[in-house]
């Protein structure tokens, strides 16, 4: 910025000396006659007669607005080369800003997966309960029914009955069912039940 400011000062003093040798240079116009008739007026022509050393304020000025023209041109190469830099500046915050999108996106989305995870293998564990649970429900309604099957049956008109105090009531040969024995037992009399409950049915 300090550099900066040095030129434009020196390029204004330059501007000012040039501006000077110029008046001083105006200061030698005559008018010149451009006809047999004289000036015509809106044609005025002016002539500068210099001799010896004053010959060098021309030079002199010429050159000055030469190196100011050379002084110039770097300053509007950098102006370009700034405006470039400031236009490259923010394509770079745009993609910066589409960058930290993009990463707020995909951590969203790992997020989301994390999640998706969780309730897949929560909803995984829930089903395999529900499974486990339907076959007890169907154990249990099996044994419900075999329970419902025992309970209505009598001892005067039943195949089997269910007795008490075994030790002193059943006598030696009787068959004491029990466990699959008993299961099987009643499975094959609700089934001869339903069989006889769909013939008459049809």
């Amino acid at each position: 910025m300090g550099n900066e400011q040095k030129r434009e000062r020196d390029s204004m003093s330059q501007a000012r000396e040039i501006a000077e040798q110029l008046d001083v240079i105006r200061g030698y116009a005559k008018p010149h006659p451009n006809g047999a008739h004289g000036q015509i007026i809106g044609q005025e022509t002016w002539r500068i007669t210099l001799s010896g050393n004053d010959l060098q304020v021309i030079t002199d000025a010429a050159d000055k607005l030469i190196d100011l023209e050379q002084q110039r041109e770097p300053c509007r190469r950098c102006a370009a080369f700034e405006g470039l830099t400031k236009a490259q500046e923010a394509q770079l915050s745009h993609h910066r800003e589409q960058a930290d999108k993009y990463r707020e996106a995909i951590a969203t989305l790992d997020s989301e997966r994390e999640v998706n995870e969780l309730l897949t293998a929560r909803i995984a564990a829930l089903e395999s309960n529900l499974k486990v649970a339907k076959e007890l429900l169907a154990i249990s309604e099996t044994d419900a029914e075999r329970y419902r099957e025992i309970r209505s049956w009598r001892w005067y008109e039943s195949e089997a009955a269910v007795v008490h105090s075994p030790k002193a009531s059943v006598k030696l040969g009787s068959v004491c069912l029990s466990h699959e024995f008993l299961d099987d037992f009643v499975d094959q009399k609700l089934a001869r039940r339903q069989e006889g409950e769909q013939g008459q049915k049809t």
